[in-house]
């Protein structure tokens, strides 16, 4: 059965596989067809500590894991199976210390990379995003102390300063941020603008911004509120759908309940972009199911 989660969940579902083979749905470029299309590649950790990435029995990558599996570095979209490198200055270094840095389709990656220390990143880091590829080229800057995140991080995509937020010195975020989407891209440009206590939680007020292709300025599009206590959504939010780009603009319009569930009426609200309508389908729900629906044009 394929795995298809957020980045994160992958990387824990990879890092805690036993030896064998699983199935796992990854982002792919579709070159010809100019779009972003999922695939299916297996993984297979094998006895002798190695990952092999391999698509339809072809062997895309085989990595050799010398710090054991939960330090490996996984990648998390065909490109970065196919182009992305990341290595030591010192190639024989076999338990992570000194500088490594990465390259991209045999080209070195400016700038990127940073320190380890007995296999923990230590001082000021320059990091791809997790879902860096091609058509999302962002880069991370910040400083780690034993592998957490510390102080202030910046976000940089086409050499322009676009988010940032603090961590505290648990590695937990704090305070006031702006944060990319996790599948931030070109046609996905979506930042999430709010506020997390001191134990890095959402709180209050987080507004959804977004830009669209071709343009340079983010404007609202979204959001709503957490509450302070439960850290839950609470009252009116306008979401993104999941596959929310350019082409894809569909919003869910609805309430919360103070249990953080959804309740009574939602909208979904679709934008054709040659066309320049509105689409509208209402549809009232209860936990669990929903009543009615229509459709309509605006």
């Amino acid at each position: 059965m394929s795995s298809q989660f957020s980045f994160k969940n992958i990387c824990l579902e990879i890092q805690t596989q036993k030896q064998g083979t699983k199935d796992y749905v990854l982002d792919s470029w579709n070159y010809q067809r100019d779009k972003k299309i999922k695939i299916t590649i297996q993984i297979t950790i094998t006895e002798d500590d190695q990952i092999i990435y391999s698509h339809d029995g072809v062997i895309l990558r085989v990595e050799s894991v010398y710090h054991g599996i939960k330090n490996s570095i996984i990648f998390k979209n065909m490109e970065q199976i196919l182009y992305l490198t990341w290595q030591s200055q010192n190639k024989f270094d076999k338990k992570k210390n000194g500088r490594w840095f990465a390259s991209w389709n045999g080209n070195t990656l400016l700038n990127v990379g940073g320190y380890y220390q007995e296999g923990l990143r230590q001082g000021q880091w320059y990091e791809l995003m997790k879902n860096f590829g091609s058509k999302a080229q962002v880069f991370e800057i910040g400083e780690y102390y034993n592998d957490l995140r510390t102080y202030k991080w910046i976000y940089i995509y086409n050499t322009k300063r676009i988010s940032s937020g603090f961590y505290n010195n648990q590695g937990l975020k704090v305070g006031k941020w702006d944060e990319l989407n996790d599948k931030f891209w070109g046609e996905a440009q979506i930042i999430y603008s709010g506020e997390y206590n001191m134990k890095g939680k959402k709180i209050g007020k987080w507004d959804i911004l977004y830009c669209k292709k071709g343009e340079h300025q983010y404007k609202f599009i979204g959001g709503g509120s957490y509450d302070y206590f439960k850290h839950q959504k609470v009252g009116k939010w306008v979401e993104l759908c999941e596959k929310f780009e350019y082409l894809n603009q569909v919003t869910y319009i609805g309430e919360y309940d103070q249990k953080g569930l959804k309740r009574g009426r939602w909208d979904t609200w679709f934008q054709e972009i040659i066309g320049k309508k509105d689409y509208k389908l209402m549809q009232i729900l209860f936990p669990y199911r929903i009543i009615f629906k229509w459709r309509w044009i605006i």
